[in-house]
């Protein structure tokens, strides 16, 4: 049974485990370095996991941005060299290891299906949180896609006139669901408003609240319901920091009953939590390539 040591990087903060058979043995964490350089990130990653990797078979690394054939493209960080950096390149060698490289919302799909929620069935993972992410499992297979992209649900276009989401587009479906697309719905309500503070007015019984909640929960049952149409998927799992608040995956199984039968998708929550990046990482099947 082979070790991996896997990471999850994220734009707050890097995670560093050992992982086998969807199990983590061990693991740190450490804030972000703060850099315009993705040779940092490197940096940072190596030097985290330099004490463990005589334990480890291969290593798995789980990140924000899109993944082509291992190279790394992260808009979101505004790096200097962040387009199409080789990072699977750069960290093969430095560790002397094989380096897979995927999608952080994409590995969390991967170890929801394999050792959480998804059951093995054809599944969407949808993370919902600061942006929104997603995963796409079919008859078995991560679907990535020839550019990384496939399953990122939140950068549908909903409304092409819309709000500027951070991708460039406007009118994605991030803008309006995300816990930043609640915030800014808020401003007019309650100003420097967070999610968070939408979710507690809304419990408080504030209807502005309320209405900003459902519209979020209304769109992305629509997208998902959409995504039925296109993949013919059988459930639809919920994660991140806004879709796993509290009453959120309600409304959006409340909404679900609205959809006709063909159209309907079984929604559920995560049950990974944090880890389910590291753990869809290192669970990769032995060769494996995006």
């Amino acid at each position: 049974m082979k070790t991996m040591l896997a990471f999850d990087i994220g734009g707050t903060k890097i995670s560093c485990a050992l992982v086998t058979n969807g199990k983590i043995l061990c693991k740190q964490e450490q804030k972000t370095v703060k850099s315009d350089t993705a040779e940092d990130f490197v940096q940072q990653v190596f030097t985290m996991g330099q004490p463990w990797i005589d334990k480890a078979d291969k290593v798995a690394i789980a990140t924000l941005g899109l993944i082509d054939q291992g190279c790394w493209s992260a808009p979101t960080l505004d790096l200097k060299d962040g387009e199409n950096f080789p990072l699977a390149k750069k960290l093969t060698k430095l560790f002397h290891k094989d380096v897979i490289v995927v999608n952080d919302a994409q590995a969390a799909a991967w170890g929801e299906y394999r050792f959480g929620a998804g059951r093995k069935k054809d599944m969407l993972f949808i993370t919902v949180s600061t942006g929104v992410g997603g995963g796409l499992v079919s008859h078995g297979k991560l679907i990535t896609g020839k550019t990384g992209l496939a399953g990122h649900i939140g950068h549908i276009q909903i409304d092409p006139d819309g709000l500027k989401c951070t991708c460039g587009r406007k009118g994605c479906l991030q803008a309006y669901v995300s816990g930043e697309g609640i915030a800014f719905a808020a401003q007019p309500y309650y100003p420097k408003a967070t999610a968070k503070d939408v979710f507690e007015q809304a419990a408080n019984g504030e209807g502005w609240a309320k209405d900003i909640l459902y519209t979020s929960a209304s769109l992305l049952t629509t997208a998902i319901s959409n995504a039925k149409s296109m993949l013919d998927i059988e459930i639809a799992i919920i994660g991140g920091s806004v879709g796993l608040a509290e009453g959120y995956i309600g409304m959006l199984q409340k909404e679900m009953l609205k959809e006709d039968d063909l159209y309907s998708v079984e929604i559920t929550k995560a049950i990974l939590g944090k880890d389910a990046g590291l753990i869809g990482a290192a669970s990769l099947p032995s060769g494996y390539q995006n």
